[in-house]
């Protein structure tokens, strides 16, 4: 995707399409998703030369990014003014140049239960650390009859970024600050806090369609463990939540039959090499998922592993992963489809795949013909 200033029309200009310029410029955040922070650094600073009545001075423009999500349904105002869940709401963030010459995202926090800057720095330290992230400034607002309390919060990613990571960014603060007990409903719930330094507070959920844990690490060095980690990654890329893997967390059943996590037991410091790991899903999963992130965390005198898988684009569906089980080898003949249902993976059925099949073509044949 391609995102620059058009200087003769005064314009920002994303592939083919022309956005106008009036002080600064609102695109939706789909849109530019997979837009690099470089480049969109360049059109930052290509408009803020611009001389006009807007911008005297040349001064640096924001760019505004716009989402939509459910609201929480919560009270706020000095008159108890409620926003019901279940409605739409728009999502302002921003990205500008500082009077440094950094590129900045600037996004805001709502209904947080984080008061003061001391407890942001402590909630949120080691994510931001893990992540080459770093706070350019916060301001609280306290709130009217209009507005909810917020903080705004402004940081420095890296510019390799692309704008989905840095929405990952301010979902995941979000979770850290608007909770008190910031228990995760989802996978980048829990990747964030394991990036955060608490995993401990993923214990007591169960496994689900989008979580899975183990106990003892992969023996990654064995092809069948290999084509095992890979799949049980590539099972997440095919669903429709996406999903998290963590290495070093114990279960044990519920009254219910379900797998608890009931303990952190980390992998001895140093046993997991990181790039092993990832270059066995790189070498079997087709294509490697958008977004895929394998990290090595410390916890409690240990290291975890985890995985974390984004939903993924229904275009890209179904990933294979090459080889198969035959005669408890890995055969390099075959390849798997594996999908998650509920805590448990199963290869795809014969049926299931004609349907994807039938479906592609029908979708082609539409494309063609249009």
């Amino acid at each position: 995707m391609k995102i620059e200033w058009n200087e003769e029309l005064e314009s920002v200009w994303i592939d083919d399409g022309a956005y106008v310029f009036r002080g600064n410029c609102q695109v939706e955040r789909d849109l530019i998703s997979k837009v690099e922070l470089r480049f969109l650094r360049e059109t930052l600073e290509d408009s803020s030369r611009v001389i006009s009545a807007d911008n005297p001075n040349g001064v640096p423009i924001d760019f505004c990014v716009t989402s939509t999500r459910e609201s929480q349904g919560v009270f706020f105002g000095h008159r108890g003014q409620v926003r019901r869940g279940g409605e739409r709401e728009t999502v302002y963030e921003f990205f500008h140049i500082t009077e440094q010459g950094e590129l900045a995202f600037v996004f805001y926090v709502e209904y947080p239960h984080v008061g003061v800057e001391e407890e942001i720095n402590e909630r949120t330290s080691l994510y931001f650390e893990r992540l080459s992230v770093r706070i350019h400034s916060l301001k609280h607002y306290a709130g009217d009859s209009g507005y909810p309390p917020s903080w705004e919060i402004v940081i420095i990613p890296p510019e390799d970024w692309t704008v989905s990571q840095c929405a990952e960014v301010s979902e995941g603060v979000g979770i850290l600050l608007s909770q008190r007990r910031a228990n995760p409903d989802s996978a980048l719930g829990a990747y964030t806090l394991v990036l955060s330094g608490r995993p401990d507070l993923l214990l007591g959920q169960v496994e689900s369609d989008w979580l899975d844990v183990k106990q003892k690490a992969y023996g990654i060095s064995i092809p069948s463990q290999k084509y095992e980690f890979a799949c049980d990654v590539a099972a997440f890329a095919n669903s429709s939540t996406g999903g998290i893997l963590i290495v070093g967390i114990s279960t044990e059943k519920d009254s219910a039959g379900r797998e608890r996590l009931s303990q952190l037991s980390p992998c001895k410091t140093g046993s997991l090499h990181l790039q092993t790991y990832m270059q066995a899903l790189v070498d079997r999963i087709v294509p490697v998922p958008e977004g895929l992130k394998v990290e090595v965390v410390p916890a409690r005198g240990g290291d975890l592993l985890v995985a974390y898988v984004p939903v993924q684009p229904e275009e890209l569906m179904p990933f294979l992963v090459k080889g198969a089980i035959i005669s408890d080898r890995v055969s390099g003949s075959y390849f798997s489809i594996p999908q998650r249902i509920g805590s448990d993976k199963f290869p795809a059925s014969a049926e299931s795949v004609h349907s994807m099949l039938v479906a592609a073509r029908a979708i082609f044949r539409l494309k063609s013909q249009g």
